[in-house]
């Protein structure tokens, strides 16, 4: 299956040189509409005013890290069905773990290289339709951490 390259990117990273070269990635694999967020507040702000938008974030981002970020994603109707790839530098199996329960697309450690990010996004990619199921629990910690509360979380 082709992938889409026409779907809004979004990559949440606070260092600009890591952001560039994602960005250069991207773009030589054919994605032009690619948006930054340098943390996991603006990033939230800028996926409640989008499309559907493949979401490509660092693990360790602040104030909330890419893990909150993901719960919150899975937990929101219209977010929920994003794709969502995490890269970080180092990965504990805790960590690893965790996004995968947090329902992450994929995992990918810095550095990479571009065609070590195509397979990454088709599989991200291919999996948009399918359902997932978060720890709503989390997902509301997650919420509280970026200093807001949301209505439509159960509970």
């Amino acid at each position: 299956m082709p992938v889409d390259r026409t779907i809004p990117v979004l990559i949440v990273e606070p260092h600009e040189t890591i952001v560039v070269l994602v960005e250069r990635m991207l773009r030589e694999l054919g994605f032009e509409k690619v948006q930054r967020a340098s943390d996991s507040t603006s990033a939230w702000e800028m996926l409640q005013q989008a499309a559907q938008t493949l979401v490509i974030a660092d693990l360790h981002l602040q104030p909330s890290n890419g893990l909150q970020l993901l719960r919150m994603i899975r937990a929101d109707q219209k977010l929920r069905r994003c794709p969502f790839l995490i890269m970080a530098e180092t990965l504990t199996a805790d960590e690893a773990l965790a996004v995968k329960q947090a329902g992450v697309d994929g995992l990918m450690l810095k550095p990479f290289k571009p065609d070590a990010l195509e397979p990454k996004l088709a599989a991200a990619l291919r999996n948009t339709g399918r359902s997932r199921v978060t720890d709503v629990g989390a997902t509301r910690k997650a919420h509280f951490a970026l200093g807001r509360r949301h209505q439509y979380l159960p509970g």
